[in-house]
């Protein structure tokens, strides 16, 4: 075939793969809306196009009428089983050979029912879990984008046989606190919907078996381990950690004795908080925080939930075995995940019947880029309880994926994949490969060497994991020892010192300056990525490790009788003795560790008081945040220090400056909590410039994303080069809340986050309005823009002791009284209440075994954060208490307006202004921010009422089209019209004539 019609031929295959079902040759398209419904219940596994397991006992299930006769005919074999009381029924096919042609599965019943299955096969089936890493589909990364295309190419060029894969699901749950026997299954032939890691695992198995393929997929987005384990698995537990697991799992069993316990003591706690809130609510305090109900309920995703909503259904489906991936969620609990792949495995083992069911997990990837030094944070310690996992479950296997690196969907997911393959491909299926990564095995001291003992270590060379747009597979790089940055040995003092490496054999020489007799090492314990790093033959990583005398070295957090690891019981194993890891030449960041790492998010600075901030001038500053109960906060700005005692019961701090001139030169702002003379939180911030800031109230106005700054952290310096004195104040979270949280968009607690707030160079509208202001003062400009998102009503932005003011929002006020103004005599009458809820909610799941467990009791009183009134106020505005403005420029929206609320426009764009100056001043008396407010004209509004009363100064300014920004499709950037820039000048002219 001519080159030219090769890739003509690919792109018609690429289209219809992306565009339609992938079916195999003589197989019809899996894909519809929802599977068919089935004369004869099925277990979920059982539909039109499965794949069922080679050389074992496949078990059949379903459901009929109780006592019915069902019979199963497949493959030449008929056998049949009797209904229960329950209507159930199972029975068990003779091992099946592999076989690729479409077969028939007959199933009837003796009440004259029949069911036929089409296009079943017989291959080999794996079982895939986890979170969304697991869960990303093959068309959202390099398996869709790469491996797929490349299948197809060969497959078209007939080098290679289209392999057969398929993947069936749970379609109609999602997550149970009881288990869930009966739900409905699909199976697909479109590989880019399939996971993708699972997808590149079972292509490895079909190339090489040249047999079907079926993937039985139970994953899920943001989802603990714990969420995935069975029951059972925590039942079988003996240390602690698990046992304490085990025992919320039967408070949620309402057949349990510990849970009739549990909840006899939750009843009175709850009625005893109720009458001493409303004693404090009498005395004008705040209600005590309400007491968490006892069991696994802490929502859809707790312990047993996501496996009972979507893996029992499935069991026992025979399987072969089983990969798992996952560990975001997990990432801040460390060393325990150990303790929790023997529960997942104990676990999955139990339910689908197979003690010896092998079982192989990946070791947690790298996010981030850089990974030198050595540290015992959670991941890192969450690495090694997975390989302490590997090292004792019988008939597991451990994938590294150290030197994979991404964001939270890393893109290369295909190398993870082929290397679970690889133990399936040993273990499973005889092929004589590598599969292990290199692991630590010992060390021996000679001198000033330190001479590193590996398993696994054929063939050792330096590597480096490629994560472009490529498979990624690790290279090596020729006498790459010079390059290797990871290896640290410790001296007698407890020192790391970075190590120089020297490779000879199945061994690795360390040595390092200084050092003369080593008595530790460590490698990767932040991780390898894209850093050179050790690999054997098969370009698997060295695992990383951490040993200090030839003990396993662990953080001084852990109680190991509580999380109990076989075979490194003390004294195999150390607590570190100080709270970080001093390395040679290095200064610890001492946020990293003891109380700086403790109180790390700690909110200690308003939204406003970032990096590259501006400050108003001519009024006094009010700064303010949050500290540690029993604190000092000192701030200094400018040449002026003021500090302030926080007292035991007090978590909230304000300081005023006095009013600061005017100035383009930047300035240092220190802001520092210390707890007992120790620093608890501190911020430093720099290139602060005082001058006008105003607030913009945005309706209807998508505002563009910066001019290709990073998503995340301060603002580098050279993007102040253009238009260094204007500024501009972003969120990139949610800017909606359901109660006033002043510090939610705060980006003290983590500055480096996309989701706070932070300072960047001006941009389309916030440039037009910030260059006019300059040109009219010579100052510097700030301009605090919130976009909203849509057009949500005035009633949205004011707090709620506005409510009432409006006639027509006195039932939104009536909705939100229990949160912010609850009736003392109301919290006993809610507990009891609840209680009788809960206890409603028990009997249905006793009683009724279609009884949907997901649908808790909520407590009266709980209002929606996404239909609540005052949701933009709760954050967007009372964000910024005080706020210190020049001026506020409120944009109506057409939405404001439509269905006839225009009439309604005046009183209540009245009430919110009043909300908005009142906020912003917190009290003050000298600060009256000039509002602007856009009129729409008679001709965009007939029915407009003006607003009146508003206090202080106010202006209001004809707008005579909706506003919009467009975008120019050559620069990308944003386009104000000219109506608009219209408003804007007479905006300005207003505040500064």
């Amino acid at each position: 075939m001519p080159r030219t019609a090769t890739f003509a031929a690919l792109v018609a295959i690429m289209a219809a793969m992306l565009l339609s079902p992938v079916a195999e040759a003589g197989a019809p398209a899996t894909d519809a809306p929802g599977p068919r419904p089935l004369a004869i219940e099925m277990g979920a596994p059982f539909h039109d196009h499965a794949i069922l397991q080679r050389d074992m006992e496949v078990p059949v299930w379903g459901w009929s009428k109780p006592g019915a006769k069902v019979t199963v005919a497949f493959a030449g074999q008929k056998k049949s089983a009797k209904a229960g009381k329950d209507g159930k029924w199972s029975l068990a096919l003779d091992p099946l050979k592999a076989n690729a042609e479409s077969a028939d599965m007959v199933i009837t019943d003796s009440t004259g029912k029949t069911e036929t299955l089409t296009d079943i096969l017989v291959g080999e089936v794996w079982m895939c879990s986890g979170q969304s890493n697991m869960q990303w589909p093959a068309n959202k990364c390099v398996v869709g984008r790469k491996l797929i295309p490349d299948i197809l190419a060969r497959v078209e060029a007939g080098e290679e046989k289209r392999p057969i894969i398929r993947e069936g699901k749970v379609t109609d749950k999602f997550s149970s606190l009881y288990p869930t026997l009966n739900a409905k299954g699909q199976w697909s032939s479109n590989w880019q919907d399939f996971s993708a890691i699972a997808f590149a695992f079972a292509y490895d198995i079909a190339k090489e078996l040249q047999i079907p393929v079926g993937i039985v997929n139970c994953a899920f987005s943001t989802t603990q381990i714990q969420a995935w384990t069975p029951r059972e698995g925590f039942a079988g537990g003996e240390d602690e950690y698990t046992k304490a697991i085990y025992q919320k799992i039967l408070e949620g069993d309402c057949t349990t004795p510990e849970h009739k316990a549990a909840w006899k003591s939750y009843e009175q706690a709850l009625l005893d908080w109720a009458r001493e809130s409303a004693q404090r609510v009498e005395k004008g305090l705040n209600p005590m925080p309400q007491p968490g109900v006892p069991g696994n309920l802490g929502g859809n995703r707790s312990a047993t939930w996501m496996c009972n909503g979507k893996m029992t259904s499935m069991a026992p489906y025979a399987i072969r075995g089983a990969i798992w991936n996952q560990g975001y969620a997990n990432g801040n609990e460390g060393l325990p995940y150990r303790n929790n792949l023997h529960s997942l495995v104990r676990g999955w083992r139990s339910i689908f019947n197979k003690p010896d069911l092998p079982v192989y997990f990946h070791q947690f990837y790298c996010a981030g880029k850089d990974f030198s030094g050595v540290t015992l944070n959670s991941v890192a310690e969450m690495r090694l309880g997975t390989w302490l996992a590997h090292r004792d479950i019988p008939n597991a296997a451990m994938a590294s994926q150290v030197d994979i690196t991404g964001g939270v969907h890393y893109y290369n997911k295909g190398v993870p994949g082929q290397r679970l393959a690889r133990h399936a491909l040993k273990n499973q299926y005889g092929k004589k490969i590598i599969a292990n990564s290199p692991m630590y095995k010992d060390y021996k001291v000679k001198g000033s060497k330190l001479i590193l003992e590996l398993d696994h270590a054929d063939g050792l060379v330096v590597g480096k994991s490629n994560c472009g747009g490529s498979l990624a597979t690790p290279t090596p790089i020729d006498n790459g020892a010079d390059q290797v940055e990871l290896f640290y040995i410790a001296d007698k003092a407890q020192t790391w010192h970075l190590a120089s490496v020297e490779i000879k054999g199945k061994t690795i020489v360390l040595t390092a300056p200084g050092v003369k007799k080593p008595r530790g090492v460590a490698y990767g314990c932040n991780g390898v990525g894209g850093m050179p790093g050790i690999y054997n033959k098969a370009m698997l990583p060295l695992i990383p490790f951490i040993f200090y005398d030839h003990k396993l070295v662990v953080s001084a957090q852990w109680d190991l009788d509580h999380v109990k690891i076989p075979g490194f019981d003390s004294p195999e194993m150390m607590t570190w003795p100080m709270e970080y890891l001093p390395i040679a030449g290095t200064v610890v960041d001492p946020r990293t560790y003891g109380l700086q790492e403790v109180h790390r998010k700690l909110w200690l600075l308003g939204p406003q008081f970032a990096n590259n901030a501006v400050i108003q001038a001519g009024v006094p500053t009010r700064f303010y945040g949050k500290a540690v109960p029993n604190s000092v906060v000192k701030v200094s700005f400018n040449g002026v220090e003021k500090s302030v005692d926080i007292g035991a019961e007090q978590d909230e701090w304000e300081l005023t400056f006095p009013a600061m001139d005017a100035t383009a030169k930047p300035l240092d702002l220190h802001a520092v909590c210390t707890l007992d003379g120790k620093v608890a939180h501190e911020r430093k911030l720099s290139n602060i410039v005082i001058g006008d800031l105003w607030y913009v109230a945005c309706h209807e106005i998508k505002l563009p994303k910066g001019p290709g700054l990073p998503r995340s952290g301060p603002t580098p310096v050279e993007a102040w080069t253009e238009t260094p004195q204007l500024r501009m104040l972003m969120s990139g979270g949610r800017r909606a809340e359901g109660m006033p949280m002043r510090f939610k968009m705060n980006a003290s607690g983590n500055p480096i986050s996309r989701f706070f707030t932070r300072w960047t160079p001006t941009i389309g509208l916030t440039r037009e309005l910030a260059q006019r202001i300059h040109a009219k003062t010579g100052k510097p400009v700030g301009i605090v823009i919130l976009d909203p998102g849509g057009s949500p009503p005035i009633k949205d932005w004011v707090g709620y002791e506005y409510l009432p003011k409006i006639p027509a929002w006195k039932a939104d006020a009536a909705e939100l009284k229990p949160l912010y103004a609850a009736d003392p005599e109301a919290f006993l009458a809610n507990a009891r209440t609840y209680i009788g809820d809960w206890k409603g909610y028990w009997k249905s799941v006793a009683t009724d075994p279609a009884f949907e467990t997901g649908a808790m009791p909520r407590f009266p009183g709980a209002v929606s954060v996404e239909t609540s009134a005052t949701k933009i106020y709760n954050q967007s505005i009372c964000g910024f208490s005080p706020g210190n403005f020049k001026a506020i420029l409120s944009l109506t929206g057409k939405g404001l307006v439509a269905d006839g609320e225009g009439a309604n426009f005046g009183q209540r764009f009245a009430v919110a202004a009043n909300c908005w100056k009142e906020t912003f001043a917190r009290g003050s008396e000298v600060i009256d921010p000039h509002l602007v407010y856009a009129m729409p004209s008679k001709a965009l509004a007939p029915k407009l009422t003006k607003p009146e009363g508003i206090q202080g100064k106010s202006t209001a300014v004809e707008l005579k089209a909706w506003p919009a920004i467009k975008t120019d499709p050559k620069t990308r950037l944003p386009i104000v019209g000219d109506d608009l820039k219209a408003l804007l000048d007479e905006a300005v002219q207003a505040v500064y004539k």
